[in-house]
């Protein structure tokens, strides 16, 4: 440790004595340049912005306000130039006798006890954004650099100009960069308001700002207070009795300020991103400018469509806890509890996030259902299931059973798996069975292909959950989250095309140079045949199925997707798309449980989404999905036996086959015998 105070005084020998001119030029060389000091650039917000150009958040680390001098109080002006350089309108920029005293004092102590840093000093150390190697060159050349760089600025500016940029750069904490920024954050008041206890606890906060923080330890606060307060008295600056009474203040902090921005879930979920991506110079401090891919139109209808029908349902069921009566609750001090949606849109061809809706609101609860909450998606997982079952020989007019399945499981339990409306519909189509979201058929399929095909299949698609390989899988008993089925769904409308989700186009720096820009990150995930084949299987579920009521609405133009209904009402969903977008809703409560008899998804997430969509797509063009020019062929069939139909078959429909797939036989179900050629439990076509 002597050591190192040899070194100090060799150091203040070199830069005084005139003995080390050729060392000194050397240092010289690696200072900031000197125009930096007639545009000192504090550090500034990120800034996050829709797609349309609106400002979305400002994100900060450091915030800032900078005010001139003559409109910060005397005693903090007087405080700060206490306890961080009492001769600093005496000196030219480095104090050789704090140089010289606080050597002593190390050297006396073995270590470093004293330091003797300039407010000029401390400025001058804002422009050095490099680091060095080696204890020397970390300590005494950047020492040495400091003062030179402090002379300059002396040159440059009077003691006042140096002060106020001081007063207005200097980090004291709680976020805050700046005296005015600092006042607001603790107190809730302009620096010019406050008085003296206030000012001689800003300026104690200096020298630590982590463990002289009143919101991180107020009696540090407290005792580092006193400590100004007595230097004030000491010099002049302050009487005793005023000192004595500020001493005696308690600290009084004003409530943590709440940030509140637009689409808060998004822009939480992207913050996230930044924040990995870049070093915290760059996110917190350096003014970074975020463009996302969220459409402010679109973001506004999803909002207004998620909370007006979670309203409704809450006036209509009755539930004890509401989202009314908790805004009305004083003090909020528990989390909300009443029911919970979310709502995720994307563009299918490019992955681009439009909307993103986690939850009622952010500012009464933070946590995003639509990518931090995976939940079972009952029903909205069956696409997977007969997508599995298209891969392996099966085809939309092949015939299932429609029957009661008991299966023994390895705790000598039997899984007795039940249909929503606990009938049998006996003999019916895939087609069929998936429109009206029939249980037992998707059970059966499951079994027969085997369920590590079917959890492939969802793989395959994009979904990144744990998915575990069991017969439950087929009522969609393994969790995802609302923003990875979306996009496993969005891979229909694709044309076989997965296309990772997106919430950012680019991210430039405070003067427009472009630091990221997002590239379209596409595979193909199934053949463009088999996504056509899915997309119009998922139009029989709006045409004639479980999500009929969206043509009961008026809604003429193309449109496919799923409902979904996990066991007791507990969650809710529908995924569903047009040509223009992709989009995926679910409601539930916080807490898993029955939302009430009756809560499934056409019910309770259905509306949602058409209301969405409705504004979003346009309901009235004729247009349907784009088809592939080959890999398809189209014959008509029998929905009674699967087979082509004849001219004596009463139920017949036009059917989609992959090619090389259609049935060659004509029906002879209708007056003939009936061929056995339907599958059952385990069975085959």
């Amino acid at each position: 440790m002597r050591k190192r105070s040899l070194f100090g005084a060799l150091a203040v020998v070199f830069l005084f004595g005139g003995i080390g001119a050729g060392f000194l030029r050397e240092l010289r060389k690696d200072l900031p340049p000197l125009a930096r000091l007639e545009r000192i650039e504090p550090p500034i917000k990120t800034l996050f912005f829709t797609a349309n150009g609106d400002t979305l958040a400002e994100i900060y680390e450091y915030n800032r306000a900078l005010v001139p001098l003559d409109r910060i109080p005397r005693p903090l002006v007087e405080a700060v130039l206490a306890v961080e350089d009492r001769r600093f309108y005496r000196h030219w920029g480095i104090d050789l006798r704090a140089i010289l005293r606080a050597v002593v004092r190390n050297a006396e102590a073995g270590r470093v006890v004293q330091g003797a840093s300039t407010i000029t000093q401390q400025l001058a150390r804002n422009l050095f954004t490099h680091e060095e190697k080696g204890w020397m060159a970390q300590t005494y050349n950047r020492k040495i650099r400091e003062a030179l760089l402090a002379l300059e600025i002396e040159k440059r500016y009077t003691k006042d100009e140096i002060l106020e940029m001081y007063l207005n750069q200097i980090y004291l904490g709680n976020r805050s960069y700046g005296v005015e920024a600092a006042a607001r954050a603790y107190f809730g008041k302009p620096v010019s308001e406050l008085d003296l206890a206030e000012c001689a606890l800003l300026a104690g906060i200096i020298k630590n700002p982590r463990d002289y923080s009143p919101s991180r330890d107020p009696e540090a606060a407290r005792g580092r207070r006193a400590v100004v307060l007595g230097v004030l008295v000491k010099q002049g600056v302050a009487s005793e009795a005023a000192a004595d009474s500020a001493a005696n203040r308690p600290i009084v902090l004003a409530p943590a300020a709440e940030r509140r921005y637009q689409a808060g879930y998004f822009v939480e979920y992207l913050r996230r991103f930044v924040e990995e991506s870049f070093p915290e110079e760059e996110y917190l401090l350096r003014g970074l400018r975020v463009h996302t891919t969220l459409d402010t139109r679109m973001q506004r209808i999803a909002e207004d469509a998620v909370e007006e029908h979670l309203a409704s349902i809450e006036k209509m069921r009755g539930y004890a806890e509401t989202r009314a009566r908790y805004l009305r609750r004083e003090p909020r001090d528990e989390p909300p509890d009443y029911i919970q949606g979310a709502l995720v849109a994307l563009e299918p061809e490019t992955g681009r996030i439009l909307a993103m809706v986690g939850g009622r609101s952010f500012a009464e609860s933070n946590w995003n259902r639509a990518v931090q909450a995976p939940r079972q998606p009952g029903s909205a997982f069956k696409p997977f299931v007969y997508l599995a079952a298209l891969q392996n020989g099966y085809r939309a007019s092949d015939l299932i059973l429609d029957s009661p399945v008991v299966l023994p499981q390895a705790d000598g339990t039997q899984w007795r798996p039940g249909n929503y409306h606990r009938d049998y519909s006996g003999l019916v189509t895939l087609r069929t069975a998936l429109a009206k979201s029939i249980n037992l058929p998707a059970v059966k399929l499951v079994l027969a292909i085997g369920p590590e095909k079917a959890a492939a299949a969802a793989w395959a698609l994009g979904i990144t959950s744990t998915i575990d390989p069991v017969p439950a899988l087929a009522l969609g008993s393994e969790e995802v989250n609302l923003l990875e089925i979306t996009k496993a769904y969005s891979v229909f409308r694709n044309g076989g095309i997965l296309v990772e989700p997106t919430g950012i186009d680019r991210i430039e720096d405070r003067n427009g140079a472009v630091l990221y820009a997002s590239e379209r990150e596409a595979r193909e995930a199934i053949p463009a045949p088999l996504a056509a084949l899915m997309t119009n299987l998922l139009e029989s579920v709006v045409n004639e199925g479980t999500a009929a009521s969206i043509r009961k609405q008026g809604w003429k133009g193309p449109v496919a997707g799923k409902t979904g209904t996990y066991d007791d009402y507990t969650n809710a969903w529908f995924i569903g798309f047009t040509p223009e977008v992709v989009a995926g809703v679910w409601v539930g409560f916080e807490m898993k449980r029955n939302m009430g008899s009756g809560m499934s998804g056409d019910v309770a997430a259905l509306p949602i989404w058409t209301r969405f969509a409705t504004a979003v797509s346009d309901p009235t063009q004729e247009e349907g999905f784009p088809l592939p020019r080959t890999g398809l062929e189209f014959r008509t069939a029998c929905t009674e036996s699967g087979f082509l139909a004849s001219p004596h078959c009463p139920r017949a429909r036009e059917e989609i086959y992959l090619a090389g797939t259609a049935p060659e036989t004509v029906c002879h179900l209708h007056g003939r015998a009936v061929p056995a050629s339907f599958v059952d439990f385990g069975g085959g076509r």
